[in-house]
Parts: structure tokens; sequence; C-alpha cells
């Protein structure tokens, strides 16, 4: 009898951590499930992407990349533009853009670089992805970027648009990539451009600008006054313009707010501000020129244009961190 008695006492120890372990499992499981519960609706939810109007394309650029992108057809005779967006951004960040050209029958081809967005699909042996891009002495793939133009073109051309509708149109690199590539594609007749700057991954500007002398073609560039460097270096960029291609055709409009296309989010009339240049580049110049000029700015003797030195010496005091890494 004593030994049963025992005997169950041992068992009533033995099952009691059992049964504890077992209800604290269960009470950490629920804690853990209601923390979980508890995170999912606090955690604010992503915006959906806002998808451009028209239909969605592909392109392949002669060195074997695959691009994605949207196509809008314009109405009969309105411009037609190559949208090219910032550094780690994609079409969509045009939005605010697009969808006003679409309803002023403005048509466009905006599609994700190489590397970004859907246009993740390289030729083989070259990396997918922007972040592990190659630049050095001898390759630069951001400067390779220019043949997703040219893709464009080609699409555009297929598609019977005639070459005087064509511009381009920038943000941060795609800024400086489609000022380079309208420097030596004369069939582009107008460049707008969006926080551009005189080095975005080694993507360099100034004797590209300096080309359009020999092709004087209407400039608008955008910039935004908080965005000290890159505002510097617009306005450079803005005063060899006016060297370049004459002060009836180069024009700086300034936004209080943002870099690149983030800038439509603080200046509702900045699209609006696009579409009248591009409908008629000479009109909007002639209204709304906005002309600055800073020290760095002086034009230098002889053919009117800044010197090599006074670059240098101009972009010496620009120096900061480089935002577009």
């Amino acid at each position: 009898m004593k030994r049963a008695a025992a005997s169950s006492l041992l068992g009533l120890l033995l099952a009691c951590p059992a049964r504890a372990a077992e209800e604290h499992g269960t009470t950490a499981r629920s804690l853990a499930s209601s923390s979980a519960r508890a995170f999912a609706a606090e955690a604010p939810k992503r915006k959906p992407i806002r998808q451009l109007p028209g239909e969605e394309i592909q392109l392949l650029s002669k060195d074997g990349w695959t691009l994605t992108g949207t196509y809008q057809a314009a109405g009969s005779s309105k411009p037609v533009c190559i949208l090219l967006h910032g550094g780690a951004g994609r079409r969509q960040d045009w939005y605010s853009l697009a969808w006003r050209m679409a309803r002023r029958g403005f048509g466009y081809v905006a599609f994700d670089f190489r590397g970004h967005g859907q246009s993740q699909n390289p030729p083989p042996n070259q990396p997918a992805q922007w972040n592990k891009f190659v630049i050095n002495k001898s390759y630069n793939e951001w400067d390779n970027m220019r043949e997703d133009i040219a893709a464009a073109a080609e699409f555009l051309k297929a598609k019977g648009v005639p070459a005087e509708l064509l511009s381009l149109g920038g943000s941060d690199v795609g800024a400086n990539i489609a000022l380079k590539y309208a420097a030596v594609h004369p069939e582009v007749p107008s460049v707008f451009l969006l926080s551009p700057s005189l080095n975005y991954r080694e993507v360099l500007t100034v004797n590209a600008i300096r080309k359009y002398k020999d092709r004087p073609i209407p400039i608008l560039i955008v910039t935004a006054e908080d965005d000290k460097r890159f505002t510097t270096e617009a306005r450079l960029l803005y005063n060899i313009a006016k060297q370049s291609v004459g002060e009836e055709r180069a024009t700086l409009l300034e936004s209080p707010r943002g870099h690149g296309t983030k800038i439509f989010g603080s200046d509702k009339e900045l699209a609006v501000q696009i579409l009248d240049w591009l409908e008629d580049p000479a009109a909007f110049a002639a209204k709304d020129q906005i002309e600055e000029s800073t020290e760095e700015e002086k034009p230098a003797e002889g053919d009117g244009l800044p010197s090599e030195s006074d670059l240098e010496q101009a972009y010496e005091k620009l120096k900061g961190p480089d935002l577009s890494q």
C-alpha cells in the first residue's frame, strides 16, 4: 500500500513538469501569435505601385539586355517622349507626368533601365542588378544605358513616329544619359532634364553639352532649391547650355523641393509646365525663362564657354558626399 502510494506520488511529480512545460509552450505560442497579429495590424501597408497608362512592351538592346517598358501612343502631331528614370528607380517614377501626358494626347515610352525594375535580364556573364554594375576606365554599364535609349528609339521608329516629334526626358542619372545620347543623335529635337549633374556614376555631361553648339536644340533644365549640390551643378550646366544653344533655347525652372521625379510631389505645376514647353519650347522660353548666374558660371573668353580650368575650379567647390551612390 505504501509502495503504491509512493508510486502514485512519483508519477504525479513527474507529470507536473511535463504539464507545466506543455502549458508554458501553449502560452508562449499564444503570446507569439498575439504579438504577430498586433505587429501585422500596426505595420504600415506598402502603397501599391501606380502603373502608367499604356501597354507593356519588351525592348532588346544591341548589347543583349531585355528591357520592360510601357508605351502610350500619341494623338495626331503630338510630341512623343522617351522617359528615363533615375538611379535605383523604375519607370513608374514618371507617373505624375505620364498620366497628364496621356490626358493631353502626348505619347511616350517609359522603360526600366537595365538592372532596374523588371529589366533584370542581362546577356550572359553580366550582373543583373544595378548595384553590381562595373565602373572602371574601360567599362561603365551606366554609360552603356545609351543603348537602352537606342532600343526605345528603334521601337518608336517601327511604330511610325516622326523623328521631329521625339523628345528625351531624364531624371537624375537618366538626365545625364539623355544629354549624352542626344548630343550625338541629331534626330532628337529637344531634351528636358530633371536634376542633371556634372557627373553621375562617371556619366559626364560637360563635353556633351558643349557639342550642342553644332546643333542647337531646345534644352529644359529643372532643379530644386533645397537640392543644394545638384542645383548649383544644374545652374552651371544651364549657363553652358545658354552659350551652346543660345539663351532663347535654354530654359531653367527651379522648384522648392525634391530631386529628380520627386520634384513633381512638391511642385504641382511642374508637369503642366513641361508639357507646355514640349508643345512650343520657343514660346515657353520667351515667357517663363529664369536667368540665374553665380560666380562659378562666368563665361570664358574666346568661344564663350567656360574653360576646363574654370570647370575644374567650380567642381572642386561643389564637391560633397556623392548622393548618387
